[in-house]
């Protein structure tokens, strides 16, 4: 979510991605997290706005095609809450970020496979990713929340 002319927030999301979770229970220090987004999958419920994102004045994913994540190091923070600190790769630029990450439950699907569901949240500044087009009418602060089932291998 970004706020939009200091009045309201504006919600989108990413509707292509992969990743893989590497789950060890009994070290959370062994678990990894990877994701990989597709920009051109970015959907803000409006046309007209997800094809100007698209563009160099934003994502520029003829040059900046992915949002990459990788994490570097895992410690739990209660119960069922984690600090997945790791490299985010936005817009050709890594920076260090800690997510703040929830186990949100554990079940199985219809073919009884196992299933384990996170959720996280980081909040970025998109200026520090060279993102800085229209700072004051949309603002620099992003809510990344980053929500995903996962399939027992």
């Amino acid at each position: 979510r970004i706020h939009h002319a200091n009045a309201v927030f504006t919600y989108g999301r990413f509707n292509e991605f992969s990743g893989s979770v590497d789950l060890d229970d009994a070290n959370h220090a062994g678990t990894t997290v990877n994701v990989e987004i597709k920009v051109t999958s970015v959907d803000t419920n409006s046309k007209d706005r997800d094809t100007h994102l698209r563009t160099p004045d934003f994502f520029n994913i003829a040059q900046f095609p992915t949002i990459k994540f990788a994490s570097k190091e895992i410690k739990k923070n209660g119960d069922a809450a984690f600090d997945v600190k790791g490299d985010l790769t936005l817009h050709g630029v890594t920076k260090s970020v800690t997510i703040k990450m929830d186990k949100t439950g554990a079940g199985k699907d219809r073919d009884g496979r196992d299933l384990i569901g996170f959720e996280g949240i980081v909040t970025i500044k998109r200026s520090e990713f060279d993102m800085k087009n229209m700072l004051q009418g949309i603002g620099d602060d992003v809510r990344l929340i980053l929500a995903f089932e996962c399939i027992k291998q």
